[in-house]
C-alpha cells in the first residue's frame, strides 16, 4: 500500500494553548497524535502572517524567494501598499506543482494563498483572499457540484469587539457562533473531497483558531478584558473553547478517513499571545528625526478637499497631496501585522518623488534609522526586539519587493495598521494600545505534530523553520527535492541530556521516484562523535541525503557551528524523514580543505556517501534569542 501524506493546518495555533489542553483531556484527538508521533515549535516567517508563511510551507523557501511577505503588495515603487495578494504574486513552484509533476494527485483547501485556483493533477479549492461570492472557487470546475451552495471560505471578523461598546456579549457569542458553523463546514466539505476524489496529498486549512485568539485570547487565559464581569468572560470563553473542541474532532474524523497509510501532519503558520501593552509610533519618531515630514499647510489642505465634490474629494484626499511631503522625506514605515512592520527609503529613481540617493547615501540614511531604532526605549524598556536590514532576514532573487528595514516589536509594544496619517498628527512617540479590540497577537512559534506510519513516537522535539515541512512532505511522499528550497539550520549547539540515545524514524527507501512500495528503513542512533571541540559532542544516525551533491568545503559561519550542516538539514522538521544512505556520514562541521577532499572522494567511492545538503540561508531570524538577534 503506497504512503500519502494529510496536512491539517490550524492558522494561528499555539502550543501555549492546546498543549495544556491536551495534556488535561480536552482535546483527545490531538493529544493521541503528539503521542504516537512527535512534535514541536514551528518557526514562523518574517513576519509571522498567514499568505507568507502558508507560502513558505509550500513552497519550502522564505519570502525572498517566493515573493510574498503581507497581504497586501508592498510598496516598493511607490508610497503606499497596493491589493491583497493573489497566487499570482507567488513567485516558486508549490508542493501541489512539484508533487503532481511526479505523477502524484494532490488537494489543496483553503490553504492561501490559492486564489485565482489554477489546474492541479487533483484539485484545488480558494483560500481566504478569494472576493465574497465568487463562485469561481474550485478547480476543476466541474467539482463544484461537490460545494454546498451556501460554501463559505471566510467570515468577514468584526470591525472591533470593544468592552465599552453596547451588546459586547451578544456581538462576541454570535461571531463565535458563526465562526464554529464555518468550521463544521469545512470539515464536511473536506470529507466529501477526501473521499471522492483520488489523493496522495491532501492539504487543508483551518482559519479558526487565528480568528478566536485575536478577540478572545485574553478570555481563553481566564481572565478576560478589562471591565468585563466574571460571567460574561466564562460564557464567551466557553464558546471559544468549543470551537477548538470541534477542531479536535475533526481531526481525528480526518484521519479516520485519510486510513492507516497517510502520515498526518498538523501545522500553524504562527503562534499566539497576549497583545501588546503600547503603541510605538514609528512615524512619529521617525518625523521627529527629520526623517519624515508632514506638510505645513496639512490643516489648510484639508479644510478645502473636504469641501470639494465627492468625486474630486476621493481624488484629492490622499497622504500625498494632504499630510507628507514626499519631496522632503527620507522614510516612512508601514505595518505588516501587530508587532511587525517595515521601514522604506524614499530612494530616488524608485519612489515618484525619490530623495536619497543609492549608495552611500541610501546606507548612511538607512544605518541612522537603524541604529536609533534599535536604541529605542521606553521606561527603560527596548521597543524592538529586531531591527534588521532586509538583507540580513530575506535571501532570494526577490528580497529587493521587501521594505529597507524590517522591525520586529518586543511583547511589551505593537503597531498601528495604517498609522501614517494618525502617527503624524500625534503629539508623541508612544501611546496606550487599543487595535480593533484584539486581545491576542501573532508571535513566531508555530506547532508542528507529525505521526503516522513510519514516525517513531519520539515525543517533543527541537525547534524546526516552517520551510523545512515542504522537502519533508516530499521525501515521505519519495519526490525529489528539488534545488533551492530553504533548509533547516542548527537550531542548537549541543544534543539536550539523554538525546544521544532513543528510537529512530523509519523512513520511505526504494530506487527511482520512490512510488513503488516503501521499504523502511531501519534507523540506528550511533555513539555520539566529538565534532571540533573536546567540550561538543555530535549525535548523528543513517538517514537520507536530499539529492544534492556538494564537495565545497563550508562557509566559515557554519564551520563555527558545533553541528555539521548534514544533521540538521537532513532531519528537517525535528526527526523527520529524508531517503536512506548507505553508510554512515563523516561531520563537515570543522572540515579542513584537504578534509574536505576526503570526504568527496569517499563519497564518491562506490556506496559512500557525504554531506550532500546544500546551506541554507543565514538569516537574522531566529525567534529563540530575538533579543540578541543582530539589530
Amino acid at each position: 500500500m503506497s504512503r500519502r501524506v494529510l496536512v491539517i493546518g490550524l492558522d494561528g495555533a499555539t502550543f501555549r494553548t492546546l498543549g495544556p489542553w491536551a495534556a488535561r483531556g480536552e482535546m483527545p484527538e490531538l493529544a493521541r497524535l503528539m503521542a504516537a508521533g512527535c512534535h514541536g515549535e514551528l518557526r514562523s516567517t518574517f513576519p509571522p502572517l498567514t499568505p507568507p508563511a502558508w507560502s513558505s510551507f509550500m513552497t519550502g523557501k522564505n519570502p525572498g524567494k517566493h515573493g510574498v511577505f503581507s497581504f497586501r503588495r508592498l510598496a516598493a515603487t511607490a508610497y503606499r501598499s497596493g491589493d491583497l495578494i493573489t497566487a499570482n504574486q507567488l513567485r516558486a513552484r508549490t508542493l501541489w506543482d512539484i508533487a503532481g509533476e511526479a505523477g502524484l494527485r494532490v488537494g489543496a483547501i483553503n490553504v492561501p494563498p490559492s486564489y485565482p485556483v489554477r489546474p492541479v493533477n487533483g484539485f484545488m479549492v480558494a483560500c481566504l483572499m478569494a472576493p465574497a461570492g465568487e463562485s469561481d472557487v474550485i478547480s476543476p470546475p466541474e467539482l463544484r457540484a461537490l460545494l454546498p451552495e451556501d460554501y463559505a471560505i471566510s467570515l468577514e471578523p468584526p470591525r472591533q469587539l470593544l468592552p465599552s461598546e453596547p451588546g459586547y456579549r451578544e456581538q462576541c457569542l454570535a461571531y463565535l457562533e458563526k465562526l464554529r458553523r464555518l468550521g463544521q463546514q469545512r470539515l464536511q466539505v473536506t470529507l466529501r473531497l477526501l473521499r471522492e476524489q483520488p489523493w496522495d496529498l491532501l492539504s487543508v486549512v483551518f482559519y479558526e483558531p487565528d480568528r478566536v485568539q485575536h478577540f478572545f485570547w485574553s478570555h481563553l487565559a481566564a481572565a478576560g478584558p478589562a471591565g468585563v464581569a466574571p460571567e460574561v468572560v466564562a460564557e464567551i470563553a466557553a464558546a471559544a473553547r468549543a470551537i477548538f473542541h470541534d477542531l479536535d474532532a475533526a481531526l481525528g474524523e480526518l484521519v479516520r478517513a485519510a486510513g492507516p497509510e497517510a502520515v498526518t501532519f498538523v501545522v500553524s503558520d504562527h503562534g499566539f499571545g497576549d497583545a501588546p501593552e503600547r503603541f510605538v509610533y514609528v512615524n512619529r519618531w521617525l518625523a521627529e528625526h527629520g526623517f519624515l515630514h508632514a506638510r505645513r499647510s496639512w490643516r489648510w489642505r484639508r479644510r478645502i478637499v473636504r469641501r470639494l465634490p465627492a468625486r474630486l474629494r476621493a481624488r484629492y484626499d490622499t497622504l500625498e497631496n494632504i499630510f507628507v511631503d514626499w519631496s522632503r522625506s527620507q522614510a516612512w514605515c508601514e505595518v505588516m501585522e501587530t508587532r511587525s512592520a517595515g521601514v522604506w527609503l524614499n530612494v530616488r529613481g524608485r519612489q515618484p518623488e525619490g530623495r536619497v540617493a543609492p549608495g552611500a547615501e541610501y546606507e548612511r540614511v538607512r544605518e541612522a534609522i537603524r541604529a536609533g531604532l534599535a536604541a529605542l526605549r521606553e521606561d527603560g524598556r527596548r521597543v524592538f526586539a529586531l531591527v534588521a536590514r532586509r538583507e540580513d532576514v530575506y535571501q532570494g532573487p526577490h528580497g529587493e519587493l521587501a521594505p529597507d528595514l524590517v522591525l520586529y516589536a518586543a511583547p511589551s509594544h505593537g503597531l498601528m495598521f495604517n498609522g501614517l496619517r494618525p502617527e503624524l498628527r500625534a503629539h508623541a512617540s508612544f501611546a496606550p494600545f487599543v487595535e480593533y479590540g484584539f486581545t491576542g497577537a501573532h508571535e513566531p512559534a508555530g506547532i508542528y505534530v507529525v505521526a503516522g506510519p513510519g514516525i517513531a513516537p519520539l515525543g517533543r522535539r527541537d525547534e524546526a523553520p516552517i520551510e523545512a515541512l515542504a522537502p519533508t512532505i516530499l521525501c515521505l511522499l519519495g519526490v525529489p527535492v528539488p534545488d533551492g528550497m530553504d533548509h533547516a539550520r542548527p537550531l542548537r549547539s549541543r544534543p539536550r541530556a539523554g538525546r544521544g540515545r532513543g528510537r529512530g524514524v523509519a523512513l520511505p527507501s526504494g530506487p527511482g521516484d520512490g512510488r513503488g512500495p516503501p521499504a523502511r528503513a531501519r534507523l540506528r542512533r550511533v555513539r555520539a562523535r566529538r565534532c571540533g571541540s573536546p567540550s561538543t559532542a555530535l549525535t548523528t544516525r543513517t538517514r537520507a541525503a536530499c539529492g544534492r551533491s556538494s564537495a565545497a568545503s563550508p562557509p566559515a559561519w557554519r564551520r563555527a557551528a558545533t553541528r555539521c550542516t548534514w544533521c540538521r538539514a537532513c532531519r528537517g522538521a525535528a526527526a523527520l524523514p529524508c531517503p536512506p544512505v548507505t553508510r554512515r556520514p563523516v561531520c563537515r562541521s570543522r572540515a579542513s580543505a584537504s578534509s574536505a577532499r576526503r570526504i568527496a572522494a569517499r563519497a564518491d567511492a562506490p556506496g559512500g556517501t557525504s554531506c550532500t545538503t546544500s546551506p541554507p540561508a543565514r538569516s537574522a531570524w531566529c525567534t529563540r534569542s530575538a533579543a540578541r538577534a543582530p539589530s
